[in-house]
């Protein structure tokens, strides 16, 4: 389902990852009030604009409520908002700190996701 022109969902076995691109603000105000937070939960997150506060929306979040979020950044910027989505309880892996990071979504639902070693660095069931 497309959220925004800028932000798409992808669900498959029974989960739901969201990709929002550079997603400000404006998109997210969009998509809160249509389709509406109901409609955009999921269990992983790529976080807008590469981690920047400028992407983090903080009711968008709480309404996506995701269990992981993948930052993909080479360096902390100054404006970084990972604890921002880390205070909702989703676990932040970035490539900052796992390179190349790897998610795989299992027709039974698992998400396994993996490091540039090929080592998991986190499993949700």
């Amino acid at each position: 389902m497309e959220l925004d022109d800028e932000v798409l969902k992808i669900t498959y076995a029974g989960r739901t990852i969201i990709l929002p691109g550079d997603a400000e603000s404006a998109a997210w105000n969009s998509i809160l009030d249509k389709p509406g937070a109901s409609q955009i939960g999921c269990d992983v997150l790529k976080a807008s604009h590469h981690g920047r506060e400028s992407g983090y929306h903080e009711k968008a979040v709480t309404a996506m409520s995701p269990e992981a979020v993948i930052c993909s950044v080479g360096k902390k910027p100054s404006t970084d908002a990972s604890d921002e989505y880390a205070s909702h309880g989703a676990t932040m892996l970035s490539t900052r700190f796992h390179g190349t990071i790897k998610m795989t979504v299992w027709a039974d639902g698992d998400i396994w996701i993996d490091n540039h070693k090929g080592e998991r660095i986190c499993t949700i069931d």
